[in-house]
C-alpha cells in the first residue's frame, strides 16, 4: 500500500510534478565533447538557436590541441554558449532608472507634480531598456560565439 503524503493531497501533487520536471530537465541536458570538426559543426548550427541551452557544459577535446589550449578553449566556449545577458540587462535598467530620476528632479515643476502616468512611462521605458540590454549582450555573446567556433574548426580540420 502506498504511504499517504503529509498535508493536502494536492500539496503532494504539485511536489511530485515539480520533481518529475526538475529530473527531466536536469537529465536531457548532457556535456558535449568537441573532439572533432562535426562536434564544432554541431555546437556552431546551435549558435543563433533561441530557447533553452540543449547541452549542460562545453568541453574541448581535440587531439590537435594541447592540454592547455583544450583548457583554454572550454572555458571560453562554456561561458560564450551560457551567456544570458542578465547582468547586463540589470545594467541598462540600473541607467534607465537613474536617466528617469534626474529627469524627475530636474524637470520644471516639482517631484510632487509628477502624474501616474509618468510613472508608468518610465516602468515602461526601464522595462524596455532591461530588454534591449539583456538582447544586445546575447547577441554579442552569440557573434563572438559562431566566430570562436570557426577559429576552433579550422584548427580541428586544417585540410
Amino acid at each position: 500500500m502506498r504511504q499517504a503524503c503529509p498535508g493536502s493531497s494536492r500539496g503532494c501533487i504539485l511536489t511530485r510534478l515539480l520533481a518529475v520536471t526538475a529530473q527531466r530537465f536536469l537529465m536531457q541536458r548532457s556535456t558535449l565533447t568537441i573532439d572533432s570538426a562535426q562536434a564544432v559543426q554541431r555546437l556552431r548550427s546551435e549558435v543563433w538557436r533561441v530557447g533553452r541551452r540543449r547541452y549542460a557544459d562545453v568541453r574541448v577535446a581535440l587531439s590537435g590541441l594541447s592540454g592547455d589550449d583544450n583548457a583554454r578553449y572550454s572555458m571560453q566556449l562554456r561561458g560564450l554558449y551560457m551567456a544570458c545577458g542578465c547582468n547586463e540587462g540589470k545594467l541598462a535598467g540600473a541607467l534607465a532608472t537613474v536617466g528617469f530620476a534626474l529627469w524627475a528632479f530636474t524637470r520644471p515643476g516639482s517631484f510632487a507634480a509628477l502624474s501616474a502616468i509618468d510613472f508608468i512611462f518610465s516602468a515602461a521605458v526601464i522595462a524596455l531598456a532591461a530588454l534591449a540590454g539583456k538582447f544586445a549582450a546575447l547577441a554579442a555573446a552569440r557573434r563572438i560565439l559562431g566566430r570562436s567556433l570557426d577559429r576552433l574548426g579550422m584548427e580541428a580540420d586544417p585540410s
